[in-house]
């Protein structure tokens, strides 16, 4: 699934990802910014017009997909070390929002069927953000502060790639 989303639609993702920067420059200060991008970009899905809601979800989608990307190169090899077992659970839950995402950006699907995704979409996100914040993000701010500062470098430079692939991709198009 990785990369569908963001090889078949049409979304800004240089602008998806300039947002998502901190000025607090820790791993854990950009993953909760990232987090409350998703969270808000939920928010407007239920707010908006039916629609409006395909652009939305679409976004929703890429957002999640680049933090997996991120997560997957980056955060959970990275913290592997230190928390092994929670990165495992992690990846887990990464797999099945990962189900949910496939199935917004195939544009064969109805309109029915990505909303239902987008739903169970959300309920896994929650869930996962909620799990990741107390039990992976607190101990690394606590525990890990030095690997913490180190982290988000890489992250930026991960998200730089990211935008630089897109890029490439868009003008092969």
């Amino acid at each position: 699934m990785q990369g569908e989303c963001i090889r078949e639609m049409t979304v800004d993702i240089p602008s998806a990802l300039e947002g998502l920067t901190s000025i607090d420059h820790r791993a854990t200060a950009l993953l909760r910014r990232e987090h409350e991008a998703i969270l808000g970009a939920f928010r407007e899905y239920h707010d908006a017009s039916r629609g409006a809601r395909e652009a939305i979800g679409q976004q929703i989608a890429v957002l999640i997909e680049i933090h997996d990307r991120v997560e997957r190169a980056v955060v959970y090899p990275a913290l592997a070390p230190y928390y092994g077992p929670l990165i495992r659970a992690f990846l887990t839950e990464h797999d099945q929002i990962s189900s949910c995402v496939a199935i917004i950006c195939d544009s064969r699907n109805s309109a029915a069927d990505v909303s239902a995704s987008v739903d169970r979409l959300e309920h896994l996100a929650r869930d996962h953000i909620g799990r990741e914040e107390s039990s992976l993000l607190a101990p690394v701010e606590r525990d890990q502060p030095g690997l913490n500062a180190r982290l988000y470098a890489s992250i930026v430079a991960e998200k730089e790639r990211l935008a630089g692939v897109v890029d490439d991709l868009e003008s092969r198009s």
